[in-house]
């Protein structure tokens, strides 16, 4: 069950934040020439439907950040991006909608909304705030299911420290309250990259 993709939406299911996680520790064995890694991230497909994407300004601000920090994020895949897309109509249906007030979305007891739908090869998980953000993650499905238990446990110890990152960041008086997450943001994306790798590395063995 390794993370290929993370989404941070907002209250009214507008994006926030997207990317994917980086290669694991197998994966670095493999890739120990730093060229190999920089053409794999620029041969990532780009956003041409804009449902994630920056303007320009921002990239450019991206780009100064990257080239300071040394941290390169990288941007989740066009299909990748629709099937986080797709999950909206399931998570309204968990929710209920965003246009009303309803009594679903504030009977429940707990942030974890678990399963949210599986998706060719892969199971989108979620996860909302308090204040509606909800954290969906894009598990790639393996072909030997592990114990549900230790499965589920593993990806609420991801969200749980997702959750902290993204209260840490707006916590800064310079970010925008339910905001999209913008750069500068170095030490959030460190972070947030962190913690996938941690999940990734655990469920894999590492």
């Amino acid at each position: 069950m390794s993370l290929q993709c993370l989404a941070i939406l907002g209250s009214k299911n507008e994006p926030l934040y997207i990317c994917a996680s980086g290669p694991t520790e197998d994966e670095n064995d493999h890739n120990t020439d730093g060229k190999n890694d920089a053409s794999a991230i620029s041969q990532q497909a780009e956003d041409v439907f804009g449902f994630f994407g920056d303007n320009d300004d921002d990239d450019d601000a991206s780009k100064q950040e990257a080239a300071k920090s040394g941290f390169i994020k990288i941007p989740a895949s066009i299909r990748h991006e629709m099937m986080i897309h797709a999950a909206i109509d399931r998570i309204e249906e968990l929710l209920g909608s965003h246009r009303k007030i309803t009594w679903k979305r504030f009977q429940r007891g707990s942030h974890w909304i678990g399963q949210i739908c599986p998706m060719e090869e892969y199971d989108i998980y979620g996860y909302v705030t308090t204040s509606d953000v909800k954290f969906l993650a894009l598990l790639e499905r393996d072909g030997i299911v592990p114990v549900k238990k230790r499965k589920e446990v593993d990806i609420k110890i991801l969200f749980t420290a997702i959750h902290d990152c993204y209260v840490r960041y707006t916590l800064n008086p310079f970010s925008k309250i339910r905001g999209k997450i913008q750069p500068p943001c170095a030490e959030f994306e460190t972070t947030l990259q962190s913690a996938m790798d941690q999940y990734n590395n655990a469920v894999n063995g590492n």
